[in-house]
């Protein structure tokens, strides 16, 4: 079977250390059949400034988001939070949460701009490094600092979901250095794209890895040892186009 060739050419630049950005192209570079690009083209440093993130203080944002006036506006308490954690079936599909007045608010179901920059991320602790990655993406792309969101799941592919206490206290830390944090139960790299529609991805080295491993995607009631090469390169690619489609 002949392997499919790339429409475009690769647009995707490391950004700080071995960070890279997943964007379209990326994604149609890995669907060659390949196991991704070079380490090396991974491990290319972006030739952009390394300070941190600028902290915008609120108001009228990337995407024309009014952070400020939807904090203001929404009920204080971590019960969004605790809602989508428990996965009641009132609970919001996601949330932000953004530091307003001294207070950490969660905005269920806030806006997700279109060509937001997402990088996730288990937070454990919030770093420099980070924001540092954070502002790389958003100049690679050209997009404002402010489009930076970054994302934390509850659940992990490899480690299971974090109890709601850690979850707020990696939130309210991201939040209080002056972020905007969308929190989701999307692990998975095709779920985040499927909620982030539209947006490009900053990931590490590590990460990119595990969006290319077909262990990820095996069909329910199928097992992964049992199948063939070319079964799992099946997988792969069929992922692979949905995240294609959704980062637009």
């Amino acid at each position: 079977k002949r392997p499919l060739r790339p429409r475009m050419k690769v647009r995707m630049r490391s950004g700080i250390g071995a960070c890279c950005l997943v964007a379209a192209a990326a994604v149609r570079q890995t669907l060659i059949g390949e196991r991704g690009p070079p380490a090396a083209a991974l491990r290319r440093t972006a030739a952009v400034g390394a300070a941190a993130l600028r902290r915008t203080g609120g108001g009228i944002g990337y995407g024309g988001v009014d952070w400020s006036a939807l904090a203001r506006g929404a009920p204080a308490g971590p019960a969004p939070l605790a809602a989508l954690s428990a996965g009641i079936d009132e609970a919001p599909r996601h949330i932000v949460a953004v530091a307003e007045s001294d207070e950490v608010v969660y905005l269920a179901d806030a806006p997700i701009p279109d060509r937001s920059v997402i990088v996730p991320g288990s937070f454990n602790p919030m770093h420099e490094g980070h924001e540092k990655l954070g502002m790389a993406a958003a100049a690679v792309v050209q997009q404002p600092e402010d489009a930076v969101i970054f994302e934390l799941s509850i659940g992990n592919v490899d480690k299971g979901e974090l109890p709601l206490e850690e979850l707020r206290r990696r939130a309210e830390a991201v939040a209080r250095r002056g972020h905007k944090l969308l929190i989701s139960k999307a692990p998975k790299t095709v779920e985040k794209a499927s909620l982030c529609k539209n947006c490009d991805f900053a990931v590490g080295y590590d990460t990119y890895r595990r969006i290319v491993n077909p262990k990820y995607y095996v069909p329910a009631g199928q097992a992964f040892e049992a199948t063939s090469e070319a079964q799992r390169t099946e997988w792969l690619n069929a992922a692979l186009r949905t995240l294609l489609k959704d980062l637009g």
